[in-house]
């Protein structure tokens, strides 16, 4: 399994994250988890010897997105 840590978003209007994933360099990005209300997510539905990109969204209660996280990159 990926496991992800992330900083909390300050704002009080915070409702939940979402997290978006893609293998490889030029893959589409897909959520992949919706209404997570902690700051950590384990993904597993990785596969080994595989290049995996995240990045993370906050959602505020009217159903805003952040703009996303920086992409994070890693190798299972």
């Amino acid at each position: 399994f990926m496991l992800l840590n992330w900083e909390a978003v300050g704002n009080t209007d915070l409702s939940h994250y979402r997290i978006f994933r893609r293998t490889g360099a030029s893959g589409q990005f897909r959520m992949i988890a919706d209404n997570i209300t902690v700051v950590r997510y384990k993904d597993t539905q990785v596969r080994r010897g595989v290049v995996f990109h995240y990045y993370i969204v906050a959602v505020d209660q009217k159903g805003n997105e952040s703009e996303r996280s920086a992409v994070v990159k890693e190798r299972y």
